[in-house]
């Protein structure tokens, strides 16, 4: 059998495989159990989630713009001790922040929020629980990611 019937065949069972055993299959073999995932998008919390694991990163129920990521985790530290405020200019039907670190300036959209003081609160606990030892960061592909942009990405320190 060739290696492209194997995974055919392997992604074909696990399509008809019940999610809930599926991932509680997964969260077995798991070994690392407190990874901080900082995604650019609701990717991460889908993780966190779906392996039962506790939210250790900010980055849950919200997304970035392509270059305001790359630019988030180009300093995260720095942008991460910065305060989260309230863009009162948005006129997104949801809340969105912003972050300010060596004169860049980023926007956070919490689509998934009712309110920005409510996205704030998960923000600031969430970030008190981050290891920078245990860190996966992870850039959603879309359709305008450019070339440098994944150049940009791979040269990150993670």
């Amino acid at each position: 059998m060739t290696i492209k019937k194997i995974v055919s065949s392997a992604i074909k069972g696990i399509m008809y495989v019940p999610r809930k055993i599926y991932y509680n299959g997964l969260r077995k073999r798991l070994k690392n159990t407190n990874p901080t995932i900082i995604s650019s998008d609701c990717f991460g919390g889908l993780v966190y989630h779906n392996l039962g694991l506790k939210f250790m990163s900010p980055t849950i129920n919200l997304f970035f713009s392509k270059d305001d990521f790359i630019t988030f985790v180009s300093n995260l530290k720095g942008f991460l001790d910065a305060e989260l405020k309230e863009d009162l200019s948005a006129t997104e039907k949801f809340p969105v922040g912003t972050l300010e670190c060596d004169d860049n300036k980023i926007s956070i959209n919490f689509m998934h929020y009712k309110t920005f003081e409510e996205a704030k609160e998960k923000w600031d606990e969430r970030k008190k629980r981050i290891d920078y030892d245990n860190i996966f960061i992870i850039q959603v592909i879309g359709e305008n990611l450019t070339g440098e942009d994944i150049e940009k990405f791979s040269n990150l320190p993670y």
